[in-house]
């Protein structure tokens, strides 16, 4: 049971740690596209956990699942005073899952 804790709270810190680069990789970037229109990049193919993008802190309005090795462009309105957006890691341990919900990523 102490080896399951152990490996539980290894991998949340795993987890954790990589939210602070974004969504692994590049992290959540800002990016036009063709036609003028502001897109958030997130790029999860640093991580090997599914992660939820949100846009509010209670988390009932998704804007993208992205998987693992995956990498999503999703709409958003320019601010100046930034985007933000709540992500949770869907953590799988011997087939038990636990979200994971981050702080705020600007």
């Amino acid at each position: 049971m102490r080896y399951m804790k152990e490996l539980l709270g290894a991998v949340i810190f795993a987890a954790v740690a990589g939210c602070f680069t974004g969504c692994g990789g590049g992290g959540g970037e800002f990016e036009s596209d063709d036609d003028g229109k502001t897109c958030a990049r997130f790029d999860n193919t640093a991580n090997v956990f599914p992660v939820s993008a949100y846009s509010d802190s209670l988390r009932s309005v998704k804007l993208a699942d992205i998987a693992v090795g995956e990498t999503k462009r999703i709409e958003v309105l320019p601010s100046n005073t930034g985007t933000a957006f709540y992500m949770t890691y869907h953590i799988t341990v011997e087939g038990i899952s636990f979200p994971i919900m981050t702080g705020i990523l600007l």
